[in-house]
């Protein structure tokens, strides 16, 4: 849903402010979704959209997260899916949807495609998708890719994980392919700014994962590379 609100954003923006300078510098959309359309998925959920309309079925429905949850690393997927059965929400988030939540959420998406004009984005556009989603076929990030007008766009196809893809087999790949996707969009004073830091990391879980230590240019070279938790 992230994705689909960074969306819609951007189209509003762009829409709302027509003439005048974009303030948007670029967007990273992962596991876009404008269907449930992943192989997890049952069959029937196509009909979802139209039984939700009902009040009676909509405050009353819920549709209940079944594995692989997303998360195609069986040890995390484990993890995630004990501390949400067992009504750790805090921690892993609810083990199902409501019928109202859902209404809202397909609401925006046909907000997104309808009332807007994707060709409008002009914004430099990533879009990092699984080939293997379980809750989103890839196709959903591939129409946008084919619909928006941005002239700087990317799509990043990945083959070993399912829809979390921040927190799977893939996360360091997917933090690299961001980094480096919105360090290609600074200015040459940013850069030279941007050189002055070194981020400080651990393994997951985080570990003075927001401390940055001031370096010279010459240092940060010098610097050993790190592999980021994410």
């Amino acid at each position: 849903v992230g994705a689909t609100i960074a969306l819609n954003l951007c189209e509003r923006l762009i829409v709302e402010k027509s003439g005048k300078e974009n303030i948007l510098r670029g967007q990273a959309l992962f596991s876009l979704m404008l269907q449930w359309d992943g192989w997890s998925i049952p069959k029937l959920a196509f009909l979802l959209p139209l039984i939700m309309k009902l009040p009676y079925f909509r405050n009353r429905y819920l549709f209940y997260e079944r594995p692989p949850y997303g998360i195609k690393n069986e040890r995390l997927r484990h993890k995630i899916s004990s501390q949400m059965l067992s009504g750790d929400s805090k921690s892993a988030g609810l083990d199902y949807l409501t019928g109202i939540t859902l209404k809202e959420q397909w609401n925006l998406i046909d907000l997104t495609l309808k009332k807007y004009h994707l060709n409008y984005v002009e914004t430099p556009t990533l879009l990092i998708h699984s080939k293997f989603d379980d809750i989103c076929h890839h196709r959903n990030s591939e129409k946008i890719f084919q619909q928006i007008s941005s002239k700087i766009k990317k799509l990043i196809l990945l083959e070993n994980s399912y829809h979390m893809i921040v927190v799977d087999n893939e996360r360091s790949e997917v933090a690299n392919a961001t980094l480096s996707f919105f360090v290609d969009l600074l200015n040459q004073y940013e850069l030279e700014e941007l050189t002055k830091y070194k981020k400080v990391s651990k393994d997951f879980p985080r570990e003075n994962d927001i401390i940055f230590q001031k370096l010279s240019p010459e240092e940060f070279q010098n610097q050993p590379q790190r592999n980021n938790w994410l």
